[in-house]
C-alpha cells in the first residue's frame, strides 16, 4: 500500500482521491490545508474509510 498525502481541498483534488483510492494501491494518510475547518470538512466530504489527518504545517511534508 502506498502512502498518499495531497496538498489542497479543491474538487480536483477530490477527484484525485477518487481515482487514486479506486486502484486499491494507496492509503490516503495526510490532507494539507491552510485551515483546520477546511481540511475536516474535505476529509468529512470523501466517501472512503481512512484515518487521515490534517495537517497545516509545511515542515511536516519535508
Amino acid at each position: 500500500m502506498i502512502k498518499l498525502g495531497i496538498i489542497g481541498t479543491s474538487w480536483i483534488t477530490a477527484m484525485f482521491i477518487d481515482a487514486a483510492m479506486k486502484t486499491n494501491a494507496y492509503d490516503l494518510t495526510t490532507v494539507y490545508s491552510r485551515s483546520q475547518a477546511s481540511g475536516e470538512k474535505f476529509l468529512a466530504s470523501l466517501d472512503i474509510d481512512t484515518d487521515c489527518s490534517y495537517v497545516n504545517k509545511w515542515h511536516i511534508f519535508f
